[in-house]
């Protein structure tokens, strides 16, 4: 039986412009603890959509508890001021709403800072850290079997190969 493997993943579309704010405003809630698996598709404008080629945008949050963090983000189309970023743990960390900024960079250039936008964390029932533990257990699994499965390919090639000798030196003799 074949199985698919896939990462759910949920993608959160927000348009920012810099003059108009946050323009396809609605209430964004999240879980704690779901990390890498919430991202922000992000796309800038001022009036019109920026070309960010060459530049580095980045996410600034400032959490409930007040620490304010920063992750760099990926550029989708950068030509048309569009980007990504997962969500780590530490801005899922803490209950509450969560006040975030956009801030484009180029070095020698200066920055450029995007109105905030806002998401909520909600409290979740379990931790990183009690999934990480199942999730080693599965991998050790899948190793194994993949140990197993790289065996057995190795034993069929040996098998083959001694086969194909005895049969090449039987044709020589003939």
């Amino acid at each position: 039986m074949t199985t698919t493997s896939i990462m759910p993943k949920q993608q959160i579309n927000i348009k920012l412009d810099l003059q108009q704010g946050w323009l396809n405003k609605k209430t964004i809630t999240l879980k704690q603890g779901d990390h890498l698996s919430r991202v922000f598709v992000i796309r800038v404008t001022n009036t019109f959509p920026l070309n960010l080629t060459g530049y580095q945008p980045y996410l600034f949050v400032k959490r409930p508890d007040g620490e304010v963090l920063s992750k760099s983000c990926e550029m989708v189309n950068a030509s048309q001021g569009e980007f990504m970023v997962k969500l780590s743990s530490g801005m899922l960390k803490s209950s509450g709403t969560v006040s975030a900024e956009v801030v484009i960079g180029k070095e020698g250039e200066g920055t450029l800072s995007f109105p905030h936008f806002t998401y909520t964390v909600e409290e979740s029932l379990h931790d990183e850290e009690t999934i990480e533990e199942e999730d080693i257990n599965i991998a050790w699994d899948l190793i194994n079997e993949a140990r197993s499965a790289v065996v057995q390919v190795e034993e069929s090639y040996h098998d083959f190969e001694v086969r194909k000798e005895k049969d090449f030196a039987d044709f020589k003799e003939r």
